[in-house]
């Protein structure tokens, strides 16, 4: 997971996140600590805007993002 980085570095893996599968959906449930943690799980699917009270979060397919193609053009 990044979040407001570009990428280029890694930092330190001090973060957990879970995912839980209930009825064939994938969802990631964020046990971090701190006034940004979700305050409920999301679905894990790329290119989802989910809206939470933080905001809303997307999590991005790093090999499409590399890729430089669009969500509507990249098959899976």
């Amino acid at each position: 997971m990044l979040w407001g980085r570009d990428g280029e570095t890694m930092p330190p893996r001090t973060h957990m996140m879970l995912i839980i599968e209930v009825d064939d959906t994938r969802y990631v449930a964020d046990v971090g600590f701190g006034g940004m943690t979700l305050s409920a799980p999301i679905v894990f699917q790329p290119n989802l805007e989910q809206i939470t009270p933080h905001g809303v979060f997307r999590f991005d397919d790093a090999e499409q993002a590399a890729s430089g193609c669009p969500p509507s053009c990249c098959s899976r």
